[in-house]
């Protein structure tokens, strides 16, 4: 097993010399932790492990590309212009032309899956917060002889979104729906239509005798109608768009970008604690 540093292995922001890997796997001889940049050979090709860059090592890391004769690069970059989640792009971050000189970069960090045609954020394995909800998560399998990537979509979802509206239901059929599937899932109920308290709270005992791991409910009474579900999601802003549109609109002196920024850190700050 190959691992190296990201930022949240890191004690410190300004090096990455105490970390957690190195200290909990670093005594396994079947584990190679890279808390510096170096080039490894991989089924006789050799590949670049660049861990997360900071300031105590982006020179040396900036002088290791710059002197590498690799191809292939392997990091946990925040290069600017890529989605962090889907519709969030990272407005400040490395300009990506530093890993211009190789054919492909597989980059961890942004949970958002996405790719400019040799930079690819392969996104996380799984889902962690509801930003992560209807993203696409995985695995992919490198073949290094043509460099090519396969994906496997993880089947398993976390989060599960549910539209309640009674007007489209009867009694007996809440009382049959099975929500099985909601056992130790996060669930949002998004209520559009509740005229009927006594079948409403059928479908809340049904939801919580499968045990959710957590259940929200939102009212929201648009018609979703001629809706489908998928839309709905898809139609549906973020946090992130939410705070843009209200810093665009406020009549201030600040930096508007920078004040975007400076939210954008406590949400995924906040995100990360959530979890």
């Amino acid at each position: 097993m190959y691992t190296l540093i990201g930022n949240h292995d890191a004690a410190y922001k300004n090096t990455i010399d105490v970390n957690s890997p190195t200290l909990l796997l670093g005594e396994y001889p079947n584990i190679k932790v890279f808390d510096k940049p170096a080039t490894w050979q991989l089924f006789g090709v050799d590949v670049d492990f660049i861990p997360w860059i900071c300031k105590d090592n982006e020179d040396e890391i900036n002088t290791f590309i710059k002197n590498s004769k690799s191809k292939v690069c392997f990091g946990h970059f925040e290069l600017a212009g890529f989605e962090m989640d889907r519709g969030n792009v990272c407005l400040e971050g490395m300009d990506r032309s530093i890993l211009s000189k190789y054919d492909l970069v597989l980059s961890g960090h942004f949970h958002h899956k996405s790719s400019d045609g040799q930079i690819v954020y392969v996104g996380s394995p799984g889902e962690m917060t509801w930003a992560d909800y209807g993203d696409k998560r995985g695995f992919h399998i490198l073949d290094l002889n043509d460099l090519s990537l396969e994906f496997y979509e993880n089947p398993h979802k976390m989060f599960h979104k549910i539209i309640y509206d009674d007007t489209q239901e009867t009694i007996e059929s809440v009382q049959e729906k099975d929500f099985d599937q909601y056992k130790d899932k996060m669930v949002k109920v998004i209520v559009t239509n509740k005229t009927n308290p006594y079948m409403f709270d059928i479908f809340f005992d049904k939801l919580y005798q499968s045990t959710p791991l957590d259940v929200s409910i939102v009212e929201d009474f648009i018609d979703y109608s001629e809706i489908s579900e998928d839309d709905v999601v898809d139609e549906a802003e973020d946090t992130m768009t939410i705070l843009d549109k209200y810093i665009d609109g406020l009549e201030t002196s600040l930096d508007s970008m920078k004040l975007k920024n400076l939210m954008r850190e406590i949400y995924n700050e906040a995100q990360s604690l959530e979890v």
